[in-house]
């Protein structure tokens, strides 16, 4: 069996190139092509993975798919047609039901790009090499994206705040995180492009969500590199400003480097912000140049524990233990505390029980684009609310000021009512 063997049974020759396309960039990958039908399901059985195009004539899509189940088929199964999107989900379910992999589908017209991100999962694609002026590029033809993923306060539930993290929806390669972007952005002087798109970005969609009725942080990300600009500060409060951004509902995430500390510039940045009531928090603590000397040296308001400490914490007494050291300091330094890589039930009772203040991972939620977090935060019916500061050093809360319960107790939701007509998200 061939794991790159892809099977396309489509007649519609725009979809035949859109996977030539993907095979081309990724390696070592073939396509075969089937017009009409197929004559042995052991065909399919064979390939990596099966596109199934329901508008191809001599084709019966619902019972290829019952062939497929009869045979336990565990190939993924892609469906693309020119029907409406509920019943290419509705034909998704049946092959779901009938214990097939399924993929979500693809509406008509797609081209590569479409077929690249419905295909990532099955078929992952070597690293494209990244130049500058393709940054440059997707900033201007609007190719970048933000997700958001929800942090949420251990003592009450609320949605404490959420996290922007930049995807970059290429064209040819399909969606590409904040690895391929960062390193080019700040080895070419384009980290500040970046950072004020994510920015402004981030505080329209806040301002959206403000206007749901909705009240909660906004962290962005910020390159050490950002802070030795002069500029920053007032770009950020100029941008923050212009979307009705309180100061103290953003967050600047900020991953300690080695030499900012050391530096008069970037603490003036960053006293600057702290001035302006932002928040100031430092990201995968106790990993890299993390220290205690940073804490007592740079105006944090808040810690985030690093994820591989959280995802060990279950199995390893040493790295829970650090989670409950580095939650202690954190409290009694007037430190709000977050607790990341929360993906799991044991994960979130445990950070609970070493009273972290609140908690971020795929056991709450996966970074999401705006539009589906605000069905999110409907669906779920969760409250929302942003913690009192905790900066103050002489103002340290105890534990019984954010007692550790389980996010899944009874509570009564804070949210709007009915869902407006208008959109929430951009």
């Amino acid at each position: 069996m061939s794991a790159t063997r892809l099977l396309v049974i489509s007649e519609d020759q725009d979809i035949r190139h859109a996977f030539e396309t993907v095979a081309r960039k990724r390696g070592g990958v073939t396509v075969a092509f089937d017009g009409d039908t197929v004559d042995d399901v052991h065909d399919v059985l064979e390939a990596a993975l099966v596109v199934i195009d329901l508008d191809t004539s001599a084709l019966d899509g619902i019972r290829l798919l019952a062939a497929l189940s009869e045979h336990g088929s565990r190939v993924p199964v892609l469906l693309v047609g020119d029907c409406d999107s509920r019943t290419l989900d509705i034909t998704r379910r049946i092959g779901e039901k009938r214990g097939l992999s399924m993929l979500r589908p693809l509406c008509k017209p797609a081209d590569a790009g479409d077929v690249c991100r419905a295909v990532h999962s099955v078929v992952p694609m070597t690293a494209p090499q990244v130049v500058p002026a393709d940054l440059v590029t997707a900033i201007e033809r609007g190719q970048f994206r933000l997700h958001y993923q929800p942090m949420q306060d251990l003592g009450n539930g609320a949605v404490f705040g959420v996290e922007a993290l930049l995807r970059w929806e290429h064209p040819d390669y399909g969606q590409l995180g904040p690895d391929r972007v960062i390193p080019v952005a700040e080895a070419h002087g384009l980290m500040g492009a970046v950072t004020r798109w994510v920015a402004g970005e981030a505080f329209e969609q806040y301002a959206r969500w403000k206007q749901g009725g909705w009240n909660f942080r906004i962290s962005i990300n910020v390159s050490a590199e950002e802070l030795r600009d002069p500029r920053f500060v007032d770009d950020i409060a100029d941008l923050a400003r212009r979307h009705g951004v309180p100061f103290p509902n953003i967050a600047i995430e900020i991953t300690e480097s080695r030499v900012i500390a050391e530096e008069v510039e970037v603490l003036e940045t960053l006293a600057r912000l702290r001035l302006l009531g932002m928040h100031l928090a430092i990201d995968d603590f106790g990993t890299g140049y993390s220290s205690l000397g940073r804490l007592r040296d740079m105006p944090f308001t808040e810690i985030k524990i690093d994820k591989s400490f959280v995802m060990a914490a279950g199995v390893s007494d040493w790295d829970r233990e650090i989670v409950r050291v580095i939650s202690m300091l954190g409290r009694r330094s007037g430190m709000t505390v977050v607790a990341e890589g929360v993906d799991s039930r044991e994960a979130l009772k445990i950070v609970g029980a070493m009273n972290c203040h609140v908690a971020q991972g795929f056991h709450i939620s996966e970074p999401l684009p705006a539009d589906e977090l605000t069905e999110w935060l409907y669906d779920e019916g969760v409250p929302t609310g942003v913690l009192p500061p905790t900066a103050e050093i002489d103002a340290a809360p105890s534990s019984s000021d954010f007692p550790s319960v389980p996010l899944d107790v009874a509570r009564t939701p804070i949210v709007p009512g009915p869902r407006p007509p208008g959109p929430l998200a951009g």
